[in-house]
């Protein structure tokens, strides 16, 4: 079995001595869970990210995904979110193991990500139609994504004098930022957590349909954040998102703004330690202080 080597590098960059361990019992574990669930391969999907995804087909030749990932707290948080939405408007969970790490999901067909609509007026408003299907009520059985934010404080205690990629001021800001988001907060909800273009797939059946759930709770202006700057072309683009989801949805524009820069610049840490594209995200940041600033 081929395993991309840009896999294994961001696997080992994310995980280190955990992921390389995972990485070197992940044949195993395919063939296992292959062969336990009558299930034949087709090959891995063509955008891994921090999950080793396959397509397969079950005895009946039901085209489905099966997914695997480093067990522990993230996979399970997603297990229980994807059994929460039960299928409205998200692939459904037909299989699972909790142990393992594995996930076997309905596959999405043809499975066109959001990112191939080309019209960004079109591609926002199937964004917001999806995300309002998605609305549930808190539930205690899933952390705060303001645990999340400890990773500002974090990076700051790592970089005491200054000596990371991110300002201090920076961190400061977000930080400042994410104490209003939470004081100011109408109160919690489940959240997607990760949902932008590529976690949007039109289905045959069901038309526009989520996956990839991160199975947090917060307040609801975090959730746009990665849809504001996924596929992001241009500082015109960005500013049209912006009025485009505050005008839709009737939220508002500075909050969301303050949101952003937050979770965005918790992102850029994560990018600088994983070696990601943290340079985009700077630039984006700065983006959206001159819209605040507006």
């Amino acid at each position: 079995m081929n395993i991309p080597l840009d896999f294994k590098k961001k696997i080992i960059a994310a995980f280190g001595k955990e992921g390389e361990k995972w990485l070197s019992c992940l044949p195993a574990l395919v063939e296992s869970y292959t062969k336990k669930w009558q299930l034949y391969m087709e090959g891995p999907v063509g955008n891994l990210s921090y999950n080793f995804v396959i397509k397969v087909r079950d005895c009946n030749l039901r085209p489905l995904i099966l997914k695997f990932g480093i067990p522990g707290a993230d996979v399970t948080r997603e297990i229980y979110a994807v059994e929460l939405y039960n299928g409205e408007r998200f692939a459904k969970l037909v299989n699972f193991d909790k142990t393992d790490g594995v996930l076997l999901l309905e596959r999405l067909e043809p499975g066109v990500m959001l990112s191939e609509v080309k019209s960004e007026e079109e591609a926002v408003f199937h964004y917001v139609d999806v995300w309002q299907a998605l609305r549930r009520p808190a539930k205690p059985s899933f952390p705060s994504i303001y645990q999340w934010f400890n990773g500002l404080d974090e990076y700051m205690k790592r970089n005491p004098k200054e000596e990371g990629t991110i300002s201090n001021e920076l961190l400061a800001k977000a930080g400042q930022y994410v104490r209003h988001i939470q004081t100011t907060s109408a109160g919690d909800e489940l959240l997607h957590g990760d949902l932008h273009h590529y976690n949007i797939l039109y289905d045959q059946r069901r038309g526009w349909c989520a996956i990839d759930p991160k199975g947090v709770i917060g307040d609801v202006y975090f959730d746009f954040v990665p849809f504001l700057f996924n596929e992001l072309h241009s500082p015109a683009v960005l500013k049209q998102r912006v009025e485009s989801i505050s005008n839709l949805l009737y939220i508002n524009k500075k909050r969301l703004l303050k949101a952003s820069i937050a979770l965005l610049t918790l992102q850029t840490c994560w990018a600088v330690e994983e070696e990601g594209d943290w340079r985009g995200m700077l630039t984006t940041i700065q983006l959206l202080d001159d819209l605040l600033n507006e």
